[in-house]
């Protein structure tokens, strides 16, 4: 966490931070999986939400030191979560220096002394105060630099994210369909996806194609899987989940789903009789 910055010194109220930064609950795997890179935003009641920059990846171990039956295998593997927090907005920049970062570490020893020294290298390669407005910000990890910079007060907002995820996936009337639904207000959209790391840029995306308007409501790019029955909420939200995290029931008919894999676009009759001819004639993809 930056400690330079008074608005995160005080962590109090964030004990949802393990979910959140393991949306898909924890569990000891027979086999070794690639690393996760994600990103999500802790909101806090009353002040400006955090952004919760994770990697997740698996360390092996030995059956006997966990005390698990592995079935003959000589290893299993265990999952940790290297997380930081941020309470400013450079997403994709922050995100590409922790996957740097992570690469650059043994898998993690978890005692206090082992640890401490991981957290003080990633601090001090993240101890860089945000310049002003035009004046570059480098962050230097390992081999590697990382920068970008805030523009002038003048131009368009920052918007340090990856669209890809989002103009690869759906279609540009799928797009505008969503921009329209969205500007309404009224309406509880779910983006769905087979890999976490495309969530939060397809939905921050979104959220700046709506400039010069804000979306003033929840957005919960990864929600936890212990938190689907927030989808029956009538209140307008943005959630982002990972397809293995949805209800069994399937999304509530009333809401809005847009599956970033799959490229399909689902709006219900409610909001559909919202959009124009020329946008509701193509609103079932």
């Amino acid at each position: 966490a930056d400690t330079h910055d008074a608005s995160i010194e005080d962590l109090s109220g964030l004990d949802l931070l393990p979910s959140l930064a393991m949306p898909q609950d924890t569990h000891i795997l027979a086999y070794p999986q690639p690393p996760h890179f994600y990103t999500t935003i802790v909101s806090r009641p009353g002040r400006p939400p955090l952004f919760l920059h994770c990697c997740h990846r698996y360390r092996q171990e030995s059956p006997s030191s966990l005390g698990v039956d592995s079935e003959g295998r000589p290893f299993v593997f265990v999952p940790e979560t290297l997380t930081v927090l941020s309470p400013q907005p450079y997403h994709h920049t922050l995100s590409t220096a922790l996957s740097l970062f992570s690469h650059s570490l043994a898998p993690l020893d978890t005692s206090p002394a082992r640890l401490r020294g991981t957290l003080e290298t990633l601090s001090t390669c993240l101890s860089v105060y945000v310049p002003p407005p035009t004046m570059p910000l480098y962050l230097q990890i390992g081999g590697s630099a990382v920068h970008c910079q805030c523009p002038d007060p003048g131009e368009l907002p920052l918007a340090d994210t990856d669209f890809a995820p989002l103009l690869l996936s759906l279609s540009p009337g799928d797009i505008a369909r969503l921009i329209s639904l969205l500007l309404g207000g009224n309406v509880q959209l779910v983006v769905v996806s087979d890999h976490l790391d495309a969530l939060f840029p397809a939905i921050t995306s979104l959220l700046s194609l709506l400039f010069p308007f804000k979306w003033p409501y929840p957005v919960v790019p990864i929600v936890p899987k212990l938190f689907t029955t927030s989808l029956q909420s009538t209140m307008p939200y943005i959630f982002g989940m990972h397809r293995q995290s949805l209800p069994e029931n399937g999304i509530p008919p009333h809401v809005v789903s847009a599956d970033l894999s799959r490229g399909t676009l689902n709006i219900p009759p409610q909001h559909a009789r919202h959009l124009t001819p020329e946008q509701g004639g193509l609103a079932s993809c």
